[in-house]
């Protein structure tokens, strides 16, 4: 049973981004070699963190970092996967899915920004 059906407000700020996915690496004449990159197109909400959560939350999020809302779960394990959206690149930082995605029909993550210094 789902309590609010968000599939009207998620359809109303969809765009399209990129999920680059990192394949497992493996040990090869005893060297490792990292996993090949897949780049997946998507569709999702992708909105700015408010201005309250930043002063909530006590500087754990930053002004680039965003959240992302989509309405069919991201497969696989999210550890390496980047989101490219606007030219910028995110960290899929956290899965706030928490077994709610039952309930209101949208997947959860936040998405952190990648400086070129990380």
């Amino acid at each position: 049973m789902q309590y609010f059906n968000f599939r009207r407000l998620i359809n109303k700020y969809m765009c399209n981004f990129t999920l680059k996915k990192v394949s497992e690496g493996s040990y090869v004449g005893g060297q490792y070699q990292q996993g090949s990159v897949e780049e997946i197109e998507l569709t999702g909400a992708i909105m700015a963190v408010s201005a309250t959560k930043i002063y909530q939350s006590g500087g754990y999020y930053k002004k680039q970092d965003k959240r992302l809302y989509t309405l069919d779960p991201i497969e696989g394990s999210l550890e390496g996967c980047k989101v490219v959206y606007n030219n910028k690149e995110y960290s899929i930082e956290e899965d706030n899915q928490n077994g709610d995605e039952q309930f209101t029909g949208v997947s959860s993550y936040v998405l952190r920004g990648v400086s070129s210094f990380d």
